[in-house]
């Protein structure tokens, strides 16, 4: 989020409200506010796999991120990865999931300093 000079994110997870409230704290601890929070309500990873890549998408479309300046996708069990730039089309913020952010410091880690289209602003812009 840093990258992006996001502060305040719509949160969007697979999880029960209890495991999101966790997101949300852990946010809140790196000076992220979470300014709305949706989530699935699964706890096991057969249940987090079940929820289509359009899931993702219509929960961030449907959402109102009034004062969110990114979305965040928790969680690297979901099918959220391939819906990136389909989401941030939609809401007109950026779209940051876990699989996308571990790839990206990674490859930032490696020396990487290409954009990499069809994953979203971070992918694209933050090198």
């Amino acid at each position: 989020m840093t990258e992006l000079n996001a502060k305040r994110v719509s949160v969007i997870t697979p999880y029960t409200t209890a495991n999101t409230d966790n997101i949300v704290r852990m946010l809140a601890r790196g000076g992220i506010q979470s300014v709305q929070v949706s989530c699935f309500g699964f706890d096991t990873d057969m249940g987090i796999g079940s929820i289509p890549r359009n899931a993702y998408v219509e929960v961030a479309r449907n959402t109102n991120h009034q004062g969110a300046e990114a979305i965040f996708v928790s969680c690297t069990a979901t099918k959220a990865l391939d819906a990136i730039d389909e989401i941030e089309a939609a809401t007109g913020l950026p779209c940051v999931t876990s699989n996308q952010a571990s790839f990206w410091h990674a490859l930032r880690m490696a020396g990487w300093n290409e954009p990499i289209a069809g994953f979203g602003r971070l992918m694209r812009n933050c090198w």
